[in-house]
């Protein structure tokens, strides 16, 4: 694989780690990385930051009078999960509903034609009135870059 065919901005810190190009080093120690400027940071935070300046603080021991703080969020979640047997919940997307139009092109199959004119009736659709009718999200996706209908999605922001 050759940089020229990565992404920008990974083909950068790829191309200072081939080239041995140290962008980041820590004034503590002889630590160095070619990476983004977060590796650094990451590392002062686990490494030279005593625990109760560290971002990430775990209010369980702290209440249990012992101080235990994480240079990074996934490092609570994980203590979190071993230690106290608590599971962090992750945000997550709700999807309220479809704005559906008419799209571009015409289909040709009967049942596609059916749906997309029942997509059409109905506006606003959400995943409840999809399984009434026995559709899935995949068929309206489908249909979308199909450019059959025109979509606008309605995500709510929610809490796994």
């Amino acid at each position: 694989m050759d940089v020229q065919d990565i992404a920008p901005n990974t083909a950068y810190y790829r191309r200072n780690k081939q080239q041995k190009n140290i962008l980041w080093s820590c004034r503590e120690c002889n630590f160095e990385t070619t990476g983004p400027k977060i590796c650094l940071t990451n590392h002062i935070y686990s490494k030279h930051t005593a625990e109760h300046e560290k971002p990430f603080q775990c209010e369980i021991c702290k209440k249990e009078g012992t101080v235990k703080g994480f240079a990074q969020k996934c490092f609570l979640g994980s203590h979190l999960h071993r230690v106290h047997n608590i599971k962090t919940k992750k945000p997550g997307k709700e999807l309220l509903h479809y704005n559906i139009t008419r799209g571009n092109i015409l289909p040709r199959h009967k049942k596609t034609v059916k749906r997309i004119d029942w997509y059409i009736s109905m506006k606003k659709i959400t995943k409840q009135d999809l399984k009434k009718e026995g559709y899935k999200i995949s068929q309206v996706q489908y249909d979308a870059r199909s450019n059959y209908i025109i979509t606008e999605t309605i995500l709510k922001q929610t809490s796994r």
